[in-house]
C-alpha cells in the first residue's frame, strides 16, 4: 500500500468536510447495509445479481434528505449507473462539506477509461491510478469518493476512485478475486488541512494486510502515532470475526485518536445461492477509543438498542457499537475522532447516538422504524427459557443482562458495589481474542461460543426459576422466611416515593421478587456442575457486593452440583458458611 494525501495528488485543492472537523458539534453518518446477492456475471462483473439501481437511487435521495455529512455503502454494492446519474445532474451532487463514500460494483479497464473520458470536464475531476489500466487481469474493485472542492475560485465535483489492493481470502468463492482482480497500489488520505482528522478507507480484506503494511516509513509519512484518523472499512464479508480482522481492530485500538466504521452487507444477503454470513452477524458498526463514554447514561444505551445499535465494551476505554444485520440504513450522530476546539468541558466524546433506522420496502422506499426487534426473546424461547422476566418485552434489556450474570455467577472479577455498571458486567465485555458476544439480548452472533454462553445462562435461570425456587424444601435457613410465599427469579419493578426503582438503588444485587413484582432482599445463584472451591469463591464474590456490616450478606445462596450430588452454600448461624448436601433425592436436579 502506498499512501497519498489528497492535497498531494490534487494540488491546490481546498475542502472542508464536516466529518473531518475537530469541532465540538456532532456530524451525521448515513450507512447503507445493502441487501442483495453477490454474483460474478458476464465473465467480468462482480456485483449485484440483479439491477439495484432503484434501491441506490432511493438511498442517495435519503442521503440528501437527511443532510448526512458522511454517506457510506459497502463493497461491491453501488451500481455505476447511480454514479453516472450524479455526474450528469448537478442537483444530485452532494452538498458542499458532505462526503459520499460508495463501494461500487466492479468495473473493467475499458469501462473506467470511458467513464473518465465522459465525465472529466471543466467542473468535474475524475482521478484514479491510471497505471492499473495496463494490467492484464479482468476487473477493478473500486471505492468511489464523491465530494465538492475548491480550486482557487472554481468549485468542482471531485470523483476520486481508489482500487482494492489485496484480493479477499480464497475460501468460499474468493478465487474469483484472486484470479480476476487488478490490484490497486494507492490508498488516499482525505483531510481538510494538516491539523484536521484524516480519513482513509480499507476495502474489506485490505484490513487484514494493513498492520503489516504500516512499517516505520508509513507510520512516519502518515504521522500515524500523533494524528487523528477515521478509518472506513466497507465489506462484503462472510466472516467479520475472522482472526485477521480481529487483529486489525486490535491494531487500531493500540493507538489513541483512531476510530473505525465497518460496513458489511445485510444479514439476509447471499453470495450466489449461499447465505453470506457464516456466524450470523454482519458486525457493521463503530469502534472507538474514549474515556468519556458515560456508563451511567443508560437512556442512550437503551435508545440505541431499540433502534438496532448494540453496545459492547472491550475494556481500557475501548468500545464497540454494533449494528443489527437486519435493517438497511442507519442515521447516526457522532463526534469527531479528536476534538480540539472549545474548552475541556466541551470536548466530551460519549459515543454515537442513532437517530433513525430505516428498512427498505418493496417499493424501493426507505421507511423509518420506531424500533427494531433484537429477536432475543424468540431465541431464548427456542432454548427453553421459561422465565417471565426475560420473556417479557416490557423489561429493560440491561436488567436482563444483569439478571443472567448474577443468576449464573458470571463475573469479570471479584464483584463489588459497582458490579452492575456496564463496564463491569460480564455479558457486555467483548474478549479481544474472539469478539464473540456473551450478551443475552444480542443473539445475531450464532458462533458456538456465543450459543454455549446463552445455553449456560438458560440452564441457570431455568433450574432456579423452574425447579429450585418452587421446591421450598431446598431453601436453607438463611432464606427460610421465603418458604411461605411464591418466589420468582427477576428484578422487582417497584419504586420509591420519587418513582426511582428500588432495585436500581440497591445496585441490582437482589434477583428475587414476589408475585406482585416487588423486590425481595435475597440473592440466589446456580452454577451447574462445578467444584466446591469454585462455588465457595462465587459465594464470597456475591457477598462482596454488600457492605461488610450488611445483614443481607447472609441472604446469599449458591446452588451447584458436585458430580451428581446437589449442594448448596449458605450463611447460617451468625455467619457460619455451610456446604450442605440436600436431604434425600434432589427434586431440582433429578
Amino acid at each position: 500500500m502506498n499512501f497519498f494525501f489528497i492535497d498531494e495528488i490534487l494540488p491546490g485543492i481546498s475542502i472542508n468536510l464536516r466529518a473531518l472537523s475537530r469541532g465540538t458539534e456532532r456530524y451525521r453518518v448515513l450507512l447503507y447495509q445493502h441487501e442483495g446477492v453477490l454474483a460474478f456475471s458476464d465473465g467480468s462483473k462482480l456485483g449485484n445479481l440483479t439491477d439495484c439501481t432503484p434501491q441506490f437511487r432511493a438511498f442517495l435521495n435519503l442521503a440528501r434528505e437527511t443532510s448526512a455529512d458522511l454517506v457510506m455503502t459497502p463493497e461491491y454494492s453501488c451500481p455505476w449507473t447511480n454514479i453516472r446519474e450524479i455526474m450528469e445532474d448537478r442537483s444530485l451532487w452532494p452538498v458542499q462539506g458532505k462526503l459520499w463514500v460508495l463501494g461500487a460494483e466492479s468495473i473493467t479497464k475499458e469501462e473506467l477509461r470511458a467513464f473518465h473520458s465522459q465525465y472529466a470536464t471543466d467542473d468535474k475531476i475524475v482521478h484514479f491510478d491510471a497505471t492499473r489500466l495496463q494490467e492484464e487481469l479482468t476487473f477493478l474493485n473500486p471505492l468511489v469518493y464523491i465530494f465538492q472542492a475548491s480550486f482557487g475560485d472554481n468549485r468542482m465535483l471531485v470523483t476520486l476512485v481508489q482500487f482494492k489492493t489485496k484480493h479477499m481470502g480464497v475460501w468460499g468463492g474468493g478465487e474469483l478475486e484472486r484470479n480476476h482482480l487488478i490490484g490497486g497500489e494507492e490508498v488516499y488520505v482525505l483531510r481538510n488541512n494538516v491539523d484536521s482528522v484524516n480519513l482513509l478507507t480499507l476495502i474489506c480484506s485490505e484490513a487484514m494486510n494493513f498492520p503489516a503494511a504500516m512499517g516505520t516509513a508509513q507510520l512516519t509519512q502518515l504521522g500515524w502515532n500523533d494524528r487523528p484518523f477515521l478509518i472506513l472499512n466497507p465489506q462484503i464479508n462472510p466472516d467479520p470475526l475472522y482472526s485477521e480482522f480481529i487483529a486489525f481492530r486490535k491494531f487500531l485500538f493500540n493507538q489513541e485518536r483512531k476510530e473505525l466504521i465497518s460496513l458489511n452487507w445485510n444479514s439476509s444477503s447471499k453470495i450466489g445461492k449461499d447465505a453470506l454470513l457464516r456466524g450470523g452477524t454482519s458486525r457493521s458498526g463503530i469502534y472507538l477509543n474514549s474515556n468519556q463514554v458515560r456508563f451511567g447514561d443508560l437512556g442512550r444505551i437503551r435508545k440505541n438498542h431499540k433502534l438496532g445499535l448494540y453496545y459492547f465494551y472491550f475494556g481500557r476505554d475501548k468500545h464497540a457499537y454494533v449494528l443489527t444485520g437486519k435493517a438497511h440504513a442507519f442515521l447516526i450522530e457522532n463526534l469527531s475522532v479528536n476534538i480540539t476546539e472549545g474548552v475541556l468541558a466541551q470536548r466530551m466524546r460519549n459515543g454515537p447516538e442513532i437517530m433513525e433506522t430505516f428498512v427498505l420496502r418493496a417499493s424501493n422506499t426507505f421507511v423509518s422504524e420506531a424500533s427494531i426487534s433484537d429477536d432475543h426473546r424468540q431465541v431464548l424461547l427456542d432454548l427453553g427459557c421459561r422465565n417471565a422476566f426475560l420473556n417479557s418485552a416490557d423489561n429493560c434489556v440491561l436488567e436482563k443482562e444483569r439478571l443472567v450474570c448474577l443468576s449464573a455467577g458470571k463475573f469479570l472479577s471479584r464483584p463489588n458495589e459497582s458490579w452492575s455498571n456496564l463496564d463491569q458486567l460480564f455479558s457486555i465485555r467483548l474478549a479481544e481474542s474472539t469478539e464473540n458476544s456473551k450478551r443475552v439480548t444480542f443473539v445475531e452472533d450464532t458462533s458456538d461460543e456465543s450459543r454455549d454462553q446463552l445455553k449456560s445462562y438458560m440452564v441457570a435461570v431455568n433450574t432456579l426459576d423452574g425447579e429450585i425456587l418452587p421446591d421450598k424444601a431446598q431453601y436453607p435457613s438463611s432464606i427460610a422466611d421465603l418458604k411461605a410465599q411464591p418466589v420468582f427469579l427477576g428484578y422487582g419493578q417497584d419504586v420509591d416515593d420519587d418513582h426511582h426503582k428500588l432495585i436500581h438503588k440497591e445496585r441490582y444485587r437482589y434477583n428475587l421478587m414476589n408475585e406482585d413484582g416487588q423486590m425481595i432482599k435475597a440473592t440466589v445463584c446456580y452454577l451447574g456442575m462445578t467444584t466446591t472451591q469454585h462455588a465457595i469463591q462465587t459465594y464470597e464474590f456475591l457477598q462482596s457486593m454488600f457492605e461488610e456490616d450488611s445483614m443481607n450478606r447472609r441472604r446469599v445462596v449458591v446452588f451447584y452440583k458436585l458430580g451428581l450430588v446437589p449442594l448448596v452454600i449458605a450463611d447460617v448461624d451468625a455467619g457460619r458458611i455451610v456446604v450442605a448436601e440436600e436431604r434425600g433425592l434432589s427434586s431440582f436436579l433429578s
